[in-house]
């Protein structure tokens, strides 16, 4: 399902049957297909939202896209890789360089005419949908995050996504944060391997503290983007629940997740199989993470240095 305002949308309750969310894609369109089958997931009731990153890294980038305009049971939000082909192939040399960085090979063999299709798909596809659930439930869905300290109402008002986004890899916007973000993640990882927070300097904590807050004025987000490795499991922080579990790679594994049972399926690993249901994991404590008031103190310090260098670099206020 492809929309005119590819902004922010709204999708209305589904009544009469099933919503699930997969994770980045990357072109597996049979992992896709072998998820689906275990949850004898129906067309004529259930609904499938993508995290976005359709394409690239795999074979199948160019038939996910047009599913989105010929199935109605499937939406996806914009992803960083089809924000980046949109700029590419708008004629932005740095988006260009970027998409070739970045596994596009599937598109040299599409014919000129059915990628300007394409394109048009991508155009429909929005910045962040909101999935309401049956029983009252509100479910964000982005590609990469939501960045610390926004709300989910800045979310709401996001435009559409241009070169300026594509380009904005450090989140300085809220289109660029949840297209690029990464603090999120990062600061999961960080409880998964470093559940006590030891050693950390006082900025790195102040920033992990914040990024285990939950999201502001939604009850879930899921997003993708950044991956999700060693166990590929989906990762819980605070509200937001994170699903690039690497399907494009050959023991990667694709998720599907049900928000209103808190379980998720995956197809792939070593042997190509799928599994399911599990239950997602429990969000960790953040506790250890809490900053003192002189780390914080310490931190803001820091921020002050930083800003002052970069004043006599750039000879002017910042």
């Amino acid at each position: 399902m492809i929309f005119n305002d590819n902004g922010f949308v709204e999708l209305p309750v589904n009544t009469s049957g099933r919503d699930y969310i997969v994770g980045d894609l990357h072109g597996q369109f049979d992992r896709l297909m072998a998820v689906l089958n275990v949850v004898e997931f129906s067309s004529n009731q259930d609904r499938l939202i993508a995290v976005g990153d359709v394409i690239d890294k795999g074979p199948g980038g160019q038939v996910l896209l047009w599913m989105l305009k010929t199935e109605p049971w499937f939406y996806s939000t914009l992803g960083n890789h089809e924000l980046m082909m949109r700029g590419a192939l708008g004629g932005n040399p740095y988006l260009l360089k970027q998409w070739a960085r970045n596994h596009n090979q599937w598109a040299a063999q599409v014919p000129p005419a059915d990628m300007d299709e394409l394109l048009k798909i991508i155009d429909g596809m929005p910045v962040a949908l909101e999935l309401p659930l049956a029983d009252g439930r509100r479910i964000g869905v982005v590609h990469a995050e939501i960045d610390p300290g926004t709300e989910w109402d800045a979310v709401r008002s996001v435009p559409p996504a241009g070169d300026r986004e594509a380009e904005d890899h450090d989140g300085d916007t809220v289109g660029g944060s949840l297209l690029w973000g990464r603090r999120r993640a990062t600061a999961g990882y960080r409880q998964r391997f470093n559940p006590k927070a030891k050693s950390l300097p006082a900025p790195t904590r102040v920033r992990t503290w914040q990024a285990l807050q939950p999201v502001p004025g939604i009850d879930l987000v899921v997003a993708g983007h950044t991956k999700v490795t060693r166990p590929a499991t989906p990762m819980v922080v605070a509200n937001c629940i994170f699903l690039e579990t690497a399907a494009f790679q050959p023991q990667g594994w694709l998720t599907l997740l049900d928000p209103r049972q808190g379980c998720y399926w995956q197809a792939g690993g070593k042997r190509n199989s799928a599994r399911g249901p599990l239950p997602l994991p429990a969000p960790q404590d953040p506790e250890p993470f809490r900053p003192t008031p002189r780390q914080i103190e310490k931190s803001a310090r820091a921020d002050e240095q930083v800003v002052k260098a970069l004043r006599l670099l750039l000879g002017s206020a910042v």
